[in-house]
C-alpha cells in the first residue's frame, strides 16, 4: 500500500513541498495541486525531498505539468529529486529536460 501524499504550499519559492508517494492512488491529489499552480505566474518549484516513491502515473503527472508550464513560457523546477526519478523517466522513455532538475536560483 502506498503512503499517503502530503502537500504543503510554499511561497519562497512559489510551489509545493511533497511528502510521501507519487503513484496511482495519490494521483488525483497531485494533479489537483499541480493544476492550481498552473494558474499562478512565474516558474513553479516542487520540493521532492520527502518523496519516497514515484511510479509511472506520478511521473506522467510531472511531465504533463512541465509541458503545460512550458507552453506558458514557464518552467517546472524539481528540487531534491531522487535518482529513482531519472531511472524511471529513462525506463519509460520520458525525456526530462536538465533545466527541470535544478534547484531554483542556479
Amino acid at each position: 500500500m502506498e503512503r499517503p501524499l502530503a502537500i504543503t504550499p510554499t511561497t519562497e519559492p512559489a510551489g509545493i513541498r511533497l511528502r510521501g508517494t507519487l503513484g496511482a492512488s495519490t494521483l488525483p491529489l497531485l494533479e489537483t495541486s499541480l493544476e492550481r499552480l498552473l494558474d499562478q505566474t512565474g516558474d513553479v518549484v516542487l520540493d521532492l525531498a520527502g518523496v519516497t516513491f514515484v511510479d509511472s502515473a506520478g511521473l506522467r503527472a510531472l511531465v504533463r505539468a512541465a509541458a503545460s508550464l512550458e507552453a506558458r513560457g514557464r518552467r517546472l523546477l524539481l528540487e531534491n529529486p531522487r535518482p529513482q526519478l531519472f531511472r524511471l523517466a529513462e525506463a519509460v522513455g520520458y525525456g526530462i529536460p536538465a533545466a527541470t532538475m535544478q534547484s531554483p536560483g542556479r
